[in-house]
């Protein structure tokens, strides 16, 4: 008994139904091998992905990283002001270029 072969290439949905669409074993290609210049530009195209994902990698730990830094430097202002708070008070500003402290002015 000879059975035909059918690969199932794609399908998409009309009025409730899928229609499959398929491609006879006769159809295919008898070709076991793709040629050199097709291996060539496959493999060009997958080496290039593969360091662009490990660049999107490395990006991704430098931000990780700065995030971090942000965090302390965010602790390290907090501390800051909850000292000069302590020291010059809540109703003043200090301007951060001079240094200057002025009383806050009421609005």
């Amino acid at each position: 008994m000879l059975l035909k072969i059918k690969v199932l290439i794609g399908f998409t949905k009309r009025k409730n139904n899928y229609i499959a669409f398929v491609k006879n074993e006769t159809d295919m290609a008898k070709e076991t091998k793709i040629t050199d210049e097709e291996l060539k530009e496959l493999q060009e195209i997958n080496a290039e992905f593969n360091k662009r994902k490990a660049a999107l990698g490395e990006l991704e730990m430098q931000k990780h990283s700065i995030l971090h830094q942000v965090d302390a430097l965010n602790k390290s202002f907090a501390e800051l002001e909850k000292k000069l708070v302590e020291k010059y008070g809540t109703d003043v500003t200090i301007d951060i270029s001079t240094g200057d402290i002025q009383e806050k002015q009421e609005s």
